[in-house]
């Protein structure tokens, strides 16, 4: 019974949006700034880029602040990280030019991701732009000492228990030449459709430990890992693992950086939760 119904899921999901790729899609960040310091992030949608209703989002770490400069048109707000610039028509014709002003924290520190996010409605139906990802280094700020930085804590069982819906990657570590990548999911009381896919930097390769009965993808050449279930399993929360070997393309100067999403099936609705990094304290044997 189940495996019918999560296939009708997984058809209704495909029928609710397209994907397209962004065609000529500008954004300027710089590639590295000081923590404390304040940066300018310059987006240039080129024309009939999108069309009527339209939206246009950067997804900024939650510790940064966001300040909306050239809206061109726009209605521009900010909130819970995201910045979103909405039409209800899109301008034909001409070159869209979008700004904003970001406030990087004294304590932040390592590599940050910046996510673009475009979408428009085509004859009633949502077509989504895919954007590449822009990353933002941010050094340590000369101003902070010892005593303005802390360690993260530790994530401990109890706080993965509580989290609902999650999807949280142990801190990847090596072993012996390999890196290895634990994704803990916490999906409750979820049985159909669900989809993991984690972008990996650039030089490596990804081969599956565990998949947990996925369907585990790898496409190396966008650098993406997939776990795909019809069906999730049983347990409301579950391990999967693979592991990162370096290959010809391996540059020392690339930032070590992976991000990604959870995707379920909720009342024949795609909903996606980001995959937090965490510390975790727990014995990942008994998952």
């Amino acid at each position: 019974m189940w495996k019918v119904k999560g296939a009708i899921t997984l058809c209704i999901l495909l029928l609710v949006s397209f994907s397209i790729s962004a065609q000529n899609i500008i954004i300027n960040a710089p590639a590295t700034v000081e923590a404390g310091e304040e940066f300018i992030v310059k987006v240039k949608l080129p024309k009939n880029c999108f069309s009527g209703i339209s939206r246009f989002s950067l997804d900024f770490p939650k510790e940064f602040n966001v300040i909306g400069k050239n809206i061109d048109n726009a209605t521009f707000k900010f909130e819970n990280g995201v910045a979103v610039f909405q039409w209800l028509t899109y301008p034909d014709n001409k070159d869209i030019e979008l700004s904003v002003k970001v406030s990087v924290p004294l304590v932040a520190q390592g590599h940050y991701v910046i996510k673009p996010a475009g979408s428009y409605i085509k004859d009633s139906e949502m077509q989504k732009v895919v954007i590449e990802p822009v990353v933002v280094s941010v050094l340590p700020s000369v101003n902070v000492n010892s005593t303005n930085t802390a360690e993260q804590p530790v994530f401990t069982y109890k706080q993965f228990m509580s989290e609902g819906i999650a999807c949280i990657r142990q801190v990847p570590y090596l072993e012996g030449d390999d890196i290895i990548v634990n994704l803990l999911i916490s999906k409750g009381d979820l049985i159909n459709f669900g989809k993991i896919e984690e972008r990996i930097p650039t030089g490596y390769a990804a081969v599956n430990i565990k998949s947990n009965n996925a369907m585990f993808i790898f496409n190396k050449n966008m650098n993406i890992v997939k776990y795909m279930w019809m069906n999730m399993p049983d347990k409301a929360q579950f391990l999967v693992s693979y592991k990162l070997v370096k290959n010809d393309n391996y540059d020392e100067n690339i930032p070590f950086l992976i991000y990604g999403t959870f995707q379920y099936a909720d009342d024949s609705k795609t909903k996606t939760v980001d995959t937090q990094q965490r510390g975790v304290s727990f014995d990942l044997v008994n998952f």
